[in-house]
């Protein structure tokens, strides 16, 4: 009982302030200051803004009367401090919204974990009397690199933080989780957090083979995305050449060709050609060079490595004939020029 009725004269005391014409100002705008230690119903601040504060009502909530409330806003992620008011304030629970986060101690603190929902309430209490807060959420910036390029078999590392809009960092260690970064194709490049760097992280990308995908993470209410490029290990082809231009072949042929690849420098190199067909109806090839005629036209075979490619052309008919009436059939199936 005595502990409430000290409580209740702290209240009551702090009511009467409120009618001095220095205080006049603490019961108007309710809004949150961004850069002012003191202020008008100031509820939370940024913690670089703060000062210990005993229960002075332009430092404490305003209750003008009962049920009045204040108002503060959040960047998720971002965790604030409510102001050192701990011998007025016993308690401090979060009332709705399941996204906001209230602890207490000496240093009481404020954080909204994502930004899922705009809106929520939390309380503080000063022995019956409760003082709810009316809390507007926004989601947080996001910074990744935008883009990296790494070799097959190599990382490399981009970094990752969150901002709120006045540009100020929210420290990785005070992030109430942490982000999840995914590649679009892990074939190509895999994906993961790395440690803290500063205020924000590194997120390192394995490169697994040539390609190009892109790194994705959804997280405080925004979305940041990477794209990767990822060379072959070695070093790269400048030059590709067919050991033929031009086929001349019958249905049921088959038909081998070689590609020889050379470096910047004119080097020959051993890497993987990729073959193709642009119409395997006519012509296939498998991944040795090995061509197949399937029916009678015209395909082009395709040799590509590092993004560099050379052509030959097959042409395929019917049956060959020598001696025949009629339009001359090619005279030497399997004739390459």
């Amino acid at each position: 009982m005595q502990t409430r009725s000290i409580l209740a004269r702290r209240a009551s005391a702090a009511l009467a302030l409120l009618a001095l014409p220095w205080a006049a100002g603490c019961g108007g705008d309710s809004t949150l200051p961004q850069r002012s230690a003191r202020g008008p119903a100031a509820v939370i601040s940024n913690p670089a803004d703060l000062e210990s504060a005993s229960c002075s009502p332009s430092l404490a909530w305003t209750r003008v009367s009962d049920g009045s409330s204040a108002s503060a806003s959040l960047v998720a992620g971002q965790k604030y401090r409510v102001r050192d008011i701990t011998t007025c304030i016993t308690n401090f629970r979060a009332q709705t919204g399941p996204v906001l986060i209230v602890s207490g101690g000496q240093q009481p603190t404020v954080q909204a974990k994502d930004a899922s929902q705009t809106s929520a309430t939390f309380i503080g209490e000063i022995g019956d009397a409760t003082y709810p807060v009316s809390v507007t959420i926004a989601p947080a910036n996001l910074f990744l690199t935008d883009h990296a390029t790494v070799t097959a078999g190599s990382s490399t590392t981009l970094y990752f933080e969150a901002y709120e809009p006045t540009l100020q960092k929210i420290p990785s260690g005070d992030w109430p989780s942490q982000p999840v970064f995914t590649s679009d194709n892990p074939a190509i490049a895999t994906v993961a957090a790395g440690g803290a760097n500063g205020p924000g992280i590194n997120v390192v990308v394995a490169g697994k083979s040539a390609g190009t995908t892109v790194i994705r993470t959804s997280f405080l209410g925004r979305n940041a995305v990477a794209t990767i490029t990822v060379n072959p290990a070695g070093p790269l082809a400048a030059s590709v050449t067919l050991s033929v231009s031009r086929i001349v072949g019958s249905i049921g042929g088959t038909y081998q060709i070689t590609a020889t690849v050379k470096d910047a420098a004119g080097n020959f190199i051993s890497k993987p050609v990729t073959w193709t067909s642009s119409n395997a109806s006519v012509a296939t090839v498998d991944q040795t060079g090995k061509i197949t005629a399937k029916a009678a036209g015209t395909a082009v075979i395709r040799a590509s490595v590092d993004g560099v490619s050379a052509e030959a052309t097959i042409d395929v008919y019917q049956y060959a004939c020598r001696d025949c009436s009629g339009p001359l059939i090619p005279p030497d199936p399997g004739l390459t020029y």
